[in-house]
């Protein structure tokens, strides 16, 4: 079931983001009158306006924001309302120029564009609380607002900061995370290069130096500490906001800080998603991660582009209500485009809108169109039907994957890009046909039959001890490529190579190397060839082989293991394959594991529905130029079309259908 905004909302929303600051009245009442025609029920507002509401210290101006939301609700459409905190006024950096972020060149940043404070700056903070409960209080009770968002895409442009301000709280977050510097020291093993530290607030920052890099534990701690001092930034401007408002908070993240962490005091989540940025797999890997962050509470869609060139192709204008029938039924409940009207001035005006600055429709507005279409024959289907959850879970780390991995340090191959590989391990699954959730290794992991956990460099205490129930109960373990061979503060392990999953299940690795390409050949007697690091394993009497290499120095010498421990059963795998291979070995596994697999052409999105009374169905879009006819497991209706006695569906190009089978 739906939990909405409140028993008067839709459930589901269809919108833009919306500057009224930036127009005059006339065009704002245009505006409206044009979202209304064209089916739309919310806009996003104020992010960036804090100049207009405070434009001198402690000088409040919201009369403009109240009559902007008065025009809103007189035309039907509610509002989700953003806190200013990414673009601070020129009169907040010329009065305090301290609060800048520095680069690691030590350029301190200021005004002019977005994202510029730091967000550890306590004077930044203390103005950032105050407008935003300034803003909740003129607000108050306003019959639109529906929600918040705190700030703007948080740390999108703002990776790393060295000011005063950072330097002093890293030293009380290692303080907090290590207690006393013997243990830091310990941990980190600071005897390497003379960095063993007498004082918490002497550990630099990752400061450019001479060689490669700063130590490794630096560098990984201080992209977590970046991360929690945005949430912990985000977090006090929730506190003033509750204090008034009763309204739900949300953040519209575009995934550059732990989405874990971010959304656990967060109401709902939301999450922008750009298909021309992330191509067709990588929006559907965020699709499928987002709806698990909050669960029993659908997401927000709250960017995405009206875009008319996809993967290097111009898109049909029905492309867009197939993204949007994806998005809601993936388990989003709002999709909103930015922006609505083409900003006239500054640095974003090449960017695709749904109308152009001068009121003309722009090539996206037929496909808002067909989304509107699309939405009202989506909500009374929506109301009862779900995503259902997934036998298999496609593990996500940020602490302790993502950020070991940032900025290709101690990556495994040039360049490394750690979304990369894991999009393409997921894509890997949905083109085996396996329905997934991407779920974070600190989410619980109760009712899954089989956990992916690839590139998991630091198996954290807590996920083993999540997956060794797991294998208890019967469940299937598929670690690796790349997990288990650091600790958590970003150093090898003394006593196994992989470290403590290795003592765990017992299994044995002899080398972990430098090595790919080679060839090698699989179980199942594919072909393929291992890539980038390779591991070597010694099999016991215990083990099956999973793969042997077949050429160079290790030719003969085992690839990866499977094994039983407790009630279930682990497979260990020695490196990343070729994208044929990888397929290959997963669809075995989830055979050997009995998971259903209902392999799409490729365009094609499935995702399987349920209702809370035990009712199936199957939510399928084609997103290409050419028809496909899809077999069905059970003779079904479409939902959509009422068209009865299917058992299989035939999909013209840009054609969704949701099949609801009988008993």
């Amino acid at each position: 079931m739906f939990t909405t905004m409140g028993s008067d909302s839709p459930r589901l929303y269809h919108g833009a983001a919306w500057y009224p600051e930036q127009w005059d009245k006339a065009t704002l009442l245009e505006d409206l009158k044009r979202m209304y025609d064209l089916g739309l029920n919310v806009v996003r507002l104020g992010e960036f306006a804090w100049s207009r509401m405070e434009p001198r210290d402690g000088t409040f101006h919201f009369d403009w924001l109240c009559e902007a939301l008065d025009l809103a609700a007189d035309h039907g459409l509610s509002a989700l309302l953003g806190t200013p905190s990414a673009a601070p006024p020129q009169w907040l950096l010329l009065r305090h120029p301290e609060i800048g972020y520095v680069d690691p060149d030590g350029y301190r940043h200021k005004h002019g564009a977005r994202q510029h404070a730091c967000y550890n700056n306590r004077t930044f903070r203390f103005y950032a609380n105050r407008i935003a409960a300034a803003m909740a209080q003129a607000v108050s009770g306003h019959k639109s607002v529906i929600g918040w968002q705190i700030d703007n895409e948080l740390r999108g442009h703002q990776k790393l900061c060295l000011c005063e301000s950072c330097q002093k709280a890293w030293g009380e977050w290692l303080a907090n995370r290590y207690q006393n510097l013997e243990e830091l020291n310990a941990r980190w093993g600071t005897d390497v290069w003379s960095n063993r530290y007498e004082g918490f607030g002497e550990v630099p920052g990752p400061y450019p130096v001479p060689t490669w890099s700063h130590h490794y534990s630096v560098l990984l701690n201080y992209r977590r500490f970046m991360s929690d001092s945005a949430v912990d930034f985000k977090n006090e401007q929730c506190l003033e906001i509750r204090k008034i408002s009763s309204a739900p908070i949300t953040h519209n993240s575009e995934d550059s800080v732990d989405e874990w962490s971010l959304f656990q005091d967060l109401d709902f989540a939301s999450a922008d998603i750009y298909v021309n940025h992330l191509g067709l797999v990588g929006a559907q890997w965020r699709i499928d991660s987002m709806r698990n962050v909050k669960p029993g509470r659908r997401f927000w869609t709250a960017e995405t582009g009206v875009d008319v060139r996809i993967e290097g192709r111009m898109a049909d204008p029905r492309w867009l209500s197939c993204f949007a029938f994806q998005n809601y039924t993936g388990g989003s409940e709002a999709f909103l485009y930015w922006p609505w009207r083409q900003q006239r001035t500054g640095t974003e005006i090449g960017h695709l809108s749904v109308i152009y600055a001068n009121g003309k429709e722009t090539p996206g507005w037929e496909g808002a169109r067909n989304v509107s279409s699309l939405r009202k024959k989506l909500e009374p289907i929506l109301a009862d039907y779900h995503p259902t959850p997934a036998d298999v879970a496609l593990i996500r780390s940020e602490s302790n994957g993502h950020f070991f991995y940032s900025d290709q340090v101690a990556g495994l191959e040039a360049n490394f890009n750690y979304q990369k590989r894991m999009t393409t391990q997921y894509q890997s699954l949905v083109e085996a046909g396996a329905w997934r959730d991407v779920v974070f290794d600190e989410a619980s992991l109760e009712n899954r039959k089989i956990i992916f956990s690839p590139y998991l460099p630091y198996v954290s205490g807590e996920f083993l001890n999540k997956m060794k129930e797991h294998l208890k109960r019967g469940g299937a373990w598929v670690l690796g490529p790349y997990s288990g061979y650091r600790d958590g503060d970003h150093t090898v392990p003394t006593t196994r190579l992989y470290g403590a999953v290795e003592e765990f299940a017992g299994f044995e690795t002899r080398f972990f190397c430098p090595g790919g390409p080679v060839t090698m050949r699989l179980f199942n007697a594919t072909e393929t060839t291992a890539e980038m690091t390779l591991s070597v394993f010694v099999p016991s009497a215990d083990d099956e082989v999973l793969g042997t290499y077949t050429e160079s120095r290790f030719a003969g010498e085992v690839w990866g293991v499977t094994r039983q421990v407790g009630g279930g059963r682990m497979y260990v795998l020695g490196s990343e394959l070729a994208n044929a291979g990888r397929r290959s070995l997963f669809e075995s596994i989830l055979d050997r594991e009995k998971i259903p697999r209902h392999p799409m052409p490729a365009g094609v999105w499935m995702s399987p529905q349920g209702t809370d009374d035990g009712r199936k169905a199957w939510a399928i879009s084609n997103s290409n130029d050419a028809a496909h006819k899809i077999p069905l497991p059970h003779p079904g209706q479409d939902l959509l079309t009422g068209q009865e006695h299917l058992e299989h569906i035939s999909l013209a190009p840009f054609q969704s259908a949701f099949i609801a089978f009988g008993d």
